[in-house]
């Protein structure tokens, strides 16, 4: 793949202690502005996931398991509305990796924390009736293409009575399960810090790799020219790109690192969260240095300060340490 696209590997965290060790359950001031969100995010539980928890820890011993089942349904997803919702908030008054690492602790702690009942909820998806009106837009482009007539005296070209024929809502039937929609808004986050990480750190060789290949599949470069030729390419402009993802990869990806230490407790949550940023680092490279290697004459490939793969590997497993 090309690292133009650089994408995510699917991110799969088990059950942990994740976020539990430190809790602080007391919950005092829950009405506080959302700015002060984040410093609270990372001693304590968003008050709406400590309060599902509670009542459910609760209504677990009073309820039977039919009854239950179809409350805690509606719980855990509206719980993760909630998340999702202070999530936004944060991002929208501090910062993307603030919210989405908000999003990621918490999803995790309602996960982990609603394993006790997940018997429960599967047994007892509960069923949803919704009217669907889309089959009605066939009928409203006919009309709109002037195949059906509000006057016509044919009963197929009628507008009224094809539309009382064949206008009637279809009753459609699904289920809610709670934890499949919590398990995709968690890779959700995940692949999106994953994401905001990578950009932040390699953007500058992601776009560069992006326009060869345009330049490339549009011809305006012939093909027995090297890229080194296209103004973009001069290796003066590749040196001072590499030189910015080189400062990144100092001063912006350690910041990133920790904050998502401050979030995230467990090392092996770390881990499985870095490790497709790892993979997305070492390919643009990889892709930068064949560039190199194909495009540019020797001489200027020694000059341009590309980290070799040794290099690249020891400074990311530094990272998590």
């Amino acid at each position: 793949n090309s690292a133009g696209n650089a994408g995510t590997s699917p991110v799969a965290i088990t059950a942990g202690d994740e976020g539990v060790a430190n809790v602080d359950t007391d919950f005092e001031g829950h009405g506080a502005a959302a700015t002060k969100l984040v410093s609270k995010s990372i001693h304590r539980w968003f008050p709406p996931l400590e309060h599902t928890l509670s009542c459910l820890a609760t209504l677990y011993r009073c309820l039977d398991s039919r009854t239950f089942s179809g409350l805690a349904q509606e719980a855990v997803q509206m719980c993760s509305d909630s998340i999702l919702s202070g999530s936004r908030t944060i991002t929208r008054q501090s910062a993307n990796l603030d919210g989405q690492l908000f999003a990621i602790k918490h999803l995790l702690v309602l996960r982990e924390q609603i394993a006790p009942f997940e018997s429960d909820l599967a047994a007892h998806c509960i069923p949803v009736r919704e009217l669907d009106f889309s089959h009605l837009r066939g009928q409203m482009r006919r009309m709109l293409a002037g195949e059906l007539s509000l006057f016509s005296t044919s009963p197929d070209a009628n507008a009224l009575i094809v539309m009382a024929a064949k206008g009637a809502p279809r009753v459609v039937e699904s289920t809610i399960d709670s934890r499949r929609e919590l398990e995709r808004h968690l890779k959700t986050a995940c692949e999106t810090y994953i994401m905001t990480v990578t950009r932040r750190v390699v953007e500058p060789m992601l776009s560069f790799l992006t326009k060869v290949t345009a330049v490339r599949v549009s011809g305006t470069l012939p093909r027995d020219s090297p890229v080194c030729t296209a103004a973009f390419a001069a290796p003066d402009r590749l040196a001072e790109i590499v030189t910015r993802v080189n400062e990144a990869l100092m001063s912006d990806l350690p910041k990133c690192v920790q904050k998502m230490a401050l979030y995230l407790t467990g090392t092996a949550t770390r881990e499985i969260i870095f490790n497709p940023i790892r993979s997305n680092v070492v390919e643009a490279h990889s892709q930068i240095a064949a560039l190199l290697a194909a495009e540019y004459p020797p001489e200027v490939a020694g000059t341009i300060a590309l980290k070799s793969p040794v290099e690249l590997a020891n400074l990311l497993d530094a990272m998590l340490d």
